[in-house]
């Protein structure tokens, strides 16, 4: 696994979109720190990770959408799926090294709020707890665009399907709202699939355990589906290896 996770971050360092994404969240949080923070005077930083996490919506799918799909659609995906490794750790490997693009740039908006402490009063706990909300949604978008990718070998497809994920898993807890203000089964099954509401308990400053279990329990769900449909692809790729050699002989 640490083999394929070297592999994996080390292409999209290297790459265009990787360096993309980290280019655009940062230069976006520098534009709402900017115009919140320093000229504005307000002193709550969640409300520009509020605003950057609206950016996740389209930069993930694209830096997400050729994990698996590229490999699939160039025939290049046997060489892993064959590799004596499992195909958990594979799909671990490549989710980690997705997860560093974004932990460096988590890391980096970290800043922010020292340089604001240095010139002002900040809540320094609920700040950072806004952070950690934007990094744990951000991992939870990551690991279901993951999913979607494993699911087609167009890389087009995989982040059309991947915005379109995203965009729903923010438009649940409105939809329910709209439909019922009290609650029914309808509702609670939107519920399931809510990204927006515990993300905005993280951004109020408050540490909700439910909260930080259900993205975990996101990315836990998403990656058991996107290792399942490798190792279906996986026993494909075997099962027509051994009827070609089992014929050849």
């Amino acid at each position: 696994m640490l083999a394929i996770y070297k592999r994996e971050l080390r292409a999209h360092m290297n790459s265009f979109i990787g360096l993309l994404f980290t280019a655009v969240s940062l230069f976006f949080v520098g534009i709402y720190y900017t115009s919140y923070q320093l000229l504005g005077g307000y002193p709550y930083f969640s409300v520009t990770m509020n605003n950057v996490s609206g950016i996740l919506w389209m930069t993930v799918p694209v830096l997400c959408m050729k994990v698996f799909s590229e490999e699939r659609h160039n025939k290049t995906d046997q060489l892993t799926l064959t590799a004596p490794v499992t195909v958990g750790q594979i799909v671990l490997g490549k989710y980690l090294a997705l997860l560093s693009v974004l932990g460096i740039t988590t890391l980096i908006t970290c800043v922010y709020p020292l340089i604001m402490a240095a010139y002002g009063k900040i809540l320094v706990g609920e700040t950072y707890i806004a952070i950690l909300g934007y990094f744990l949604y951000g991992a939870a978008s990551i690991a279901v665009c993951v999913l979607i990718s494993a699911l087609t070998e167009s890389q087009v497809i995989a982040a059309v399907l991947g915005f379109v994920a995203l965009l729903l898993g923010n438009l649940t807890g409105a939809l329910g709202s709209m439909i019922s203000v009290k609650g029914n089964w309808f509702t609670n099954a939107l519920a399931v699939y809510d990204l927006a509401t515990p993300f905005t308990k993280l951004l109020n400053g408050i540490f909700d355990v439910p909260s930080v279990v259900y993205f975990f329990t996101v990315i836990g769900f998403s990656l058991f589906l996107t290792t399942q449909v490798i190792q279906k692809r996986r026993y494909s790729v075997s099962v027509k290896q051994l009827s070609m050699g089992a014929y050849s002989t």
